[in-house]
């Protein structure tokens, strides 16, 4: 049998790693646990493209150079369970103290046989780090063989802090490029890193169908997937133009066009969608389901894209709403965001006539002011998330809010000491009266009544009122002027 598994040398890693001089903050990760006892293994999960490879290479070379045993394995396509299992073996017999296997659910049916690679490396006391294309198999494996015997982490979200001193760029590069390390095709990058992931790994394991999910063909797991990433992006889009709209005045071109009509709508939305989605080549439309089934499986391939850091969940309280308080998404990565955004902007222009048109125009120049404020939503609530895990006596609630002429880009209240910060996100460097109004008078007596209502009490403080933009830090009228770059660069000493 011809060998298909190939063994990475120092000379590998430092072909590899040329021009490469800055590590990702998970190398520290990484680090940590090569000094641990071999407790458990350590797997490397995300989408294609952002870095599991070099951090690995990255890691490998180091304990190389520290002078311990190292064994480097590259699995491809084609490789089979037998001459992995060979190979670990012989590492095994030869001493080794660090195994790591890159793109190991390349080889079919990995997340059925993962408790052999822990069996036969961590109870023998070897340190296993392993990665894979494949993160639902990834995912599988930690839900059944490995369960509680892995370690997981993930590449694929990319804070702004990061982003800016790995690669390097401003808040808008982050926005247009953020999250995945090459230039890419965002149609073939969706299909190959999200679509085939999470189709492929349910046809080949039969634990993925244990949750409703295999009344679905192959196409149709494609299809829902799509559509799930398709609907949140068409939702961000419709609300861009919708707000551009609304606030005329922000562009010549869309002012002229504002008279009787109180909101912009688009009278042939499913055209658009149906434009979007063939481009991604749906082979299916998903007409055999009723509404609620539908539902159910949409939800379920939700919850899965939420687990592998495809898209990240935060909240949107909207009072105009029947149910207010609701569950939003957004793709993690930012250059999925942007590039998804113009896709849906094109066929919009394409087939909305001409008032869509010259909305898409309007909002092409500001795209980049709205999907800031996604950043520094989602970056928040990271944070946060992580503060509150390790501070368990802190909760904060992270959400976007919108009333009846009122609207604050982010709130974030404190529940157990009554802190309430207040925030409008701008793309701009310079000061502007029109961006205070949001907080005094009737919009502030409006979230203060919704604080007070929602959680049974009123702040207990005077609500902190910040604009983060691009230009320079100020105090003005009360309200602090805090440059957003800084604030993302600084979010855990920044009064939350």
């Amino acid at each position: 049998m011809t060998a298909t598994i190939t063994k990475q040398i120092k000379k590998d890693f430092e072909n590899n790693l040329s021009g490469v001089n800055i590590n990702r903050d998970v190398l520290t990760t990484i680090d940590n646990y090569c000094k641990e006892p071999a407790k458990d293994i350590l797997a490397l999960s995300g989408l294609r493209r952002t870095g599991k490879t070099v951090l690995m290479m990255r890691q490998a070379l180091s304990l190389i150079d520290a002078g311990k045993k190292v064994t480097y394995l590259l699995a491809a396509r084609d490789s089979r369970q037998a001459e992995l299992f060979a190979l670990v073996n012989e590492a095994m017999e030869n001493g080794c103290e660090f195994l790591f296997i890159d793109e190991i659910t390349f080889i079919e049916g990995f997340a059925d046989w993962a408790d052999w690679v822990y069996n036969n490396t961590i109870l023998k006391g070897c340190h296993c780090v392993i990665a894979g294309t494949d993160s639902y198999g990834l995912e599988l494996a930690a839900r059944d063989t490995l369960f509680d015997r892995i370690r997981r982490i993930r590449t694929t979200y990319m804070s702004y802090d990061e982003f800016a001193r790995v690669r390097g760029g401003d808040i808008i590069s982050y926005v247009q490029k953020g999250g995945i390390f090459r230039d890419v095709d965002i149609k073939r990058y969706i299909n190959t890193s999200v679509v085939d992931n999470i189709a492929d790994s349910i046809d080949r394991y039969e634990n993925a169908n244990r949750r409703g999910l295999d009344v679905l063909s192959s196409d149709e797991i494609r299809t829902a997937v799509i559509k799930i990433i398709s609907r949140i992006s068409f939702e961000l889009t419709i609300g861009l133009l919708r707000r551009q709209y609304k606030y005329s005045d922000l562009s010549l071109s869309v002012k002229n066009l504002s008279g009787s009509v109180t909101d912009f709508v688009l009278e042939n939305e499913q055209d658009i969608i149906d434009r979007v989605e063939s481009e991604f080549g749906l082979n299916e439309d998903l007409s055999r389901f009723k509404d609620k089934e539908l539902e159910n499986i949409l939800r379920l391939l939700t919850a899965d894209l939420v687990e592998l850091d495809v898209i990240a969940q935060y909240k949107h309280t909207d009072l105009r709403l029947r149910n207010p308080q609701n569950e939003s998404y957004l793709l993690t990565q930012p250059a999925g965001r942007f590039q998804l955004t113009e896709l849906y902007l094109q066929a919009i222009s394409h087939l909305g006539g001409e008032t869509a048109q010259l909305l898409c125009e309007a909002v092409s120049a500001d795209i980049e002011g709205q999907l800031i404020e996604a950043v520094v939503l989602n970056e928040t609530e990271q944070k946060l998330k992580n503060i509150a895990g390790l501070q368990s006596k802190r909760k904060y609630d992270v959400f976007k809010f919108n009333a009846d002429g009122t609207e604050f880009d982010m709130v974030v209240y404190d529940k157990d000491i009554g802190d309430l910060f207040l925030y409008e996100i701008k793309r701009k460097d310079a000061e502007e009266a029109a961006q205070r109004k949001n907080f005094f008078d009737e919009s502030l007596s409006t979230i203060l009544n919704y604080i007070k209502k929602t959680y049974h009490s009123p702040p207990l403080k005077v609500p902190q009122k910040y604009i983060l933009y691009r230009g320079d830090a100020q105090l003005v009228n009360g309200i602090s002027y805090v440059n957003v770059e800084k604030y993302l660069h600084n979010l855990e000493n920044h009064g939350l």
